[in-house]
């Protein structure tokens, strides 16, 4: 599982949004996700790469990053959750 909520304000932190409209955004700083949903991952393989212009708020950042992630730890295929819930005709 991912939240994509905490992806976000960890992004938002490093520059990438803003909160105000006043606030300025970076456009050289991110987050660069390298595993999807239902990927097999093992210890010590990078989930993210964290892209930033300074270090201001970049342990808050990481700590949000590393929260957002949630690995089962069962070694069983995890079934991605599909990309295209439901089609609306009109």
């Amino acid at each position: 599982r991912l939240d994509a909520l905490s992806i976000g304000q960890a992004a938002n932190l490093l520059g990438a949004g803003r909160t105000k409209k006043e606030d300025e955004i970076d456009p050289a700083v991110g987050i660069q996700l390298l595993q999807k949903v239902g990927d097999e991952v093992e210890g010590g393989d990078t989930l993210a790469v964290l892209h930033v212009n300074a270090e201001d708020h970049l342990d808050e950042a990481c700590k949000l990053v590393e929260s957002a992630y949630e690995i089962d730890g069962t070694g069983s295929p995890h079934q991605p959750p599909p990309l295209i819930v439901e089609r609306i005709v009109g």
